[in-house]
């Protein structure tokens, strides 16, 4: 079966379209479109007409594509910024209307079970206690877990886009604080256990991981030490937001929040006493995938993918 997935972040767009089989699937194509909903709902609480305008521009798109490629199932799930929008009804109701795509809004503790679907998935090492950590632009989830089972997770409304506009030193203040907070969950959670593994997720934790084997001269991509973490830092703070474009090949909407997300690995590092984080390249858009296979018997509460 072909299956269409788009996926509303808070920074961008996301579509995919995978063929799934009894045991597996494939993902043919994914799509990009960005548009940072994020930075409107969390200064204003509210997204523009404008940006709604332009979110209904992309679905016109993916509906032809979807159409072309003659989808049997289209899958629509939104996160942060939808989350906290006002006018999250409006949106939902026009797009419906126009494509027929449902969006479906998803929670934090839904969004951390898909993180940790995801790992299982792709076949990480999480035999032993492991953290996952998936930072978006408007949330964070962190999800510690063993094997099969989630031990502990919360979703932080903590995300790159609300580190936006702060001076260095009023950054790492803020991102401080942060830490503290999410520092007593971590703890409380881990009581009893040894901490393993940390794994980051998302589109940031994948940059830094292309960052560790481009500016820290390493060999590895995907796991990254606290050392070469401060090296990245360090270097890309040297480049002005146009030179990263240039330069370092970073996406415009990727060039301003590296520094936030890179200082947020670093804190959570320090608080663990662990040297290094692996950054795989994996997605929640893989469990979504998991989860519609005919096979797979798991099923997570208020989300219809088949």
């Amino acid at each position: 079966m072909r299956i269409s997935l788009v996926e509303i972040g808070s920074n961008a767009v996301r579509h995919y379209i995978a063929t799934t089989k009894s045991k597996h699937f494939v993902i043919e194509a994914k799509t990009r479109y960005p548009i940072r909903l994020g930075s409107e709902v969390f200064n204003s609480s509210k997204i523009s007409s404008s940006s709604i305008f332009e979110l209904e521009c992309i679905f016109s798109k993916i509906f032809h594509i979807n159409k072309s490629k003659k989808i049997k199932k289209n899958i629509c799930i939104a996160t942060s910024a939808l989350r906290e929008a006002r006018n999250t009804k409006l949106i939902v109701d026009k797009i419906k209307k126009n494509t027929g795509i449902h969006i479906q809004v998803i929670n934090g503790d839904t969004e951390a079970e898909l993180v940790q679907i995801s790992a299982m998935a792709n076949g990480l090492n999480i035999q032993q206690t492991s953290l996952l950590i998936d930072m978006g632009g408007g949330s964070t989830e962190f999800i510690i877990c063993k094997k099969e089972n989630m031990l502990s997770t919360k979703s932080f409304p903590i995300g790159t886009l609300k580190y936006l506009n702060l001076k260095q030193k009023d950054l790492e203040l803020k991102i401080s604080q942060d830490i503290h907070l999410i520092k007593d969950f971590l703890i409380k959670s881990l009581s009893g256990n040894t901490l393993k593994h940390i794994y980051a997720l998302g589109g940031n934790a994948r940059r830094i991981g292309k960052l560790n084997k481009y500016l820290a001269y390493t060999p590895s991509q995907e796991v990254v030490t606290s050392k070469n973490l401060k090296k990245i830092i360090q270097k890309v703070s040297k480049y002005s937001f146009l030179d990263r474009i240039k330069f370092l090949g970073l996406r415009k909407d990727r060039a301003d929040v590296i520094i936030p997300a890179s200082l947020f690995f670093l804190e959570v590092l320090k608080v663990l006493d662990i040297k290094k984080i692996k950054c795989p390249d994996i997605s929640i858009a893989d469990s979504i995938f998991y989860l519609s296979l005919p096979s797979t018997k798991r099923k997570i509460k208020g989300l219809r993918l088949k």
